[in-house]
């Protein structure tokens, strides 16, 4: 804080007002002003337009003086302008009203001007200024796409693009158990090859298979004639995925799935691994973006199955995840 004093001296004819500018050293400017009235008339000076950020205090003194034997009173009015973080702006002004024996005006202002010569020292007027205007932050896209055939289902659930919703899962079509009906024990193995691809741009830290309960019921063409083994059905349905030479299930790491699955494998089984991922032996394959991965899919009837299993259809829920 600095402290400087600015003395306002007032004649009655003609009128004069003197002011001294002001140097700002700190963070804080204290403005101190006196005015002495001629005797008999009031200190009638008043504040006007003060800055929002300054603090007025007026005080008024009256005292006697005495000068070779002679008594005389004189008036003072003194005015304390605290202005904190003001810079290069106007602090006050000051005005004298009329009442008192001399009608009349006199106004003081009060400026903490930009750096100008050394008869008005103020603050330097040097500054500097970087604006970043291209800041920006953006997030990847993770998106899974599934084909059979000339059939493409897209984890967004419209197609290549289109909005994300908060889930990013739909259900898809694509029949990994083939769908052809009226297998038979020891008949023409069955099997389909699936592409997995990552048409986002994010590489991929997981991917997974899930498996889920494998449940029987009564085929669509089964006419009536439906197997009571509806508990033990699943167990009868040989199954195997794998990609390239490695076998995911039944797992085998060193060979490619048999093209005629067994009972090693069965769909009751898969529910039982339930998950296969990149950690299992074999891993399932990260996918970097617009990368693909074929996996193939073989089921048959089981040489075990038996007059209870005849007119029924397994079901069982499969799941891709990628994140």
């Amino acid at each position: 804080m600095s402290l400087e004093r600015l003395k306002l001296t007032a004649e009655l004819s003609p009128v004069q007002v003197t002011t001294k500018r002001v140097r700002i050293t700190g963070a804080s400017t204290r403005i101190r002003n006196r005015y002495t009235a001629p005797q008999g008339e009031a200190p009638d000076y008043s504040v006007a337009n003060p800055h929002p950020n300054c603090v007025t205090i007026s005080q008024q003194l009256t005292r006697n003086e005495g000068f070779l034997g002679k008594i005389s009173s004189t008036n003072h009015q003194w005015f304390v302008v605290e202005c904190p973080n003001v810079k290069g702006a106007e602090v006050m002004s000051m005005s004298r009203g009329t009442t008192g024996r001399f009608p009349g005006l006199i106004a003081a202002v009060v400026a903490v001007l930009a750096l100008s010569s050394t008869a008005a020292v103020t603050l330097a007027g040097f500054s500097a200024q970087i604006v970043n205007n291209a800041n920006t932050f953006s997030s990847g896209t993770m998106q899974l796409e599934e084909t059979q055939g000339g059939t493409n289902c897209y984890s967004t659930g419209s197609g290549s693009g289109g909005s994300v919703t908060s889930s990013n899962s739909v259900t898809c079509a694509i029949n990994k158990l083939i769908g052809t009906l009226d297998q038979v024990p020891v008949g023409t193995p069955l099997t389909t090859s699936i592409t997995m691809k990552n048409v986002g741009n994010t590489t991929a830290a997981l991917e997974s298979l899930v498996f889920a309960t494998c449940s029987a019921a009564a085929a669509s063409d089964a006419s009536g004639y439906v197997g009571s083994d509806t508990a033990g059905f699943c167990g009868k349905v040989d199954f195997s995925v794998g990609y390239g030479t490695k076998c995911l299930y039944p797992a085998n790491a060193a060979a490619a799935c048999a093209a005629t699955p067994t009972s090693a494998g069965t769909l009751t089984g898969a529910n039982t691994v339930g998950t296969i991922n990149q950690a299992s032996t074999p891993p399932m394959v990260l996918l970097a973006p617009a990368a693909t991965q074929a996996y193939t899919f073989t089921v048959m009837l089981d040489t075990s199955a038996t007059n209870a299993d005849q007119g029924l259809t397994a079901s069982q829920t499969m799941t891709w995840n990628q994140s």
